[in-house]
């Protein structure tokens, strides 16, 4: 049992960051577009880190958000990161604030719901 919760106290602690502002996700989704488009940095560790928060932090907002709008089932789930990305770089006021205040915002002005 100690051997347990050791193992699951190591994993999460080595994991990646969670983006606590914009500011942050927008760091970690830069990470994210260097991996996707095959660049690789002398620091592999902060790279693919910065990937997991990235993509971990929208896709779960989006799972757990009732107003992330309408995404088309198939689209990649770089489609997602980007769309946050252009909306951040678009709405600088949105970089102090908590990632959970404004992906759903990014995704469903990208893919409205239809009325």
């Amino acid at each position: 049992m100690i051997a347990a919760v050791a193992l699951i106290t190591t994993i999460v602690a080595c994991g990646p960051a969670t983006p606590k502002t914009g500011e942050e996700l927008l760091l970690a989704c830069r990470e994210f577009e260097k991996t996707m488009a095959g660049q690789v940095i002398e620091n592999r560790e902060r790279q693919m880190a910065g990937f997991a928060a990235c993509i971990g932090a929208i896709a779960g907002i989006e799972a757990v958000s009732p107003n992330a709008g309408c995404p088309p089932e198939d689209r990649p789930p770089e489609q997602a990161v980007e769309v946050v990305m252009n909306y951040l770089k678009a709405n600088p006021a949105q970089l102090h604030r908590h990632p959970s205040a404004f992906v759903g915002d990014a995704l469903r002005e990208a893919w409205p719901c239809p009325k």
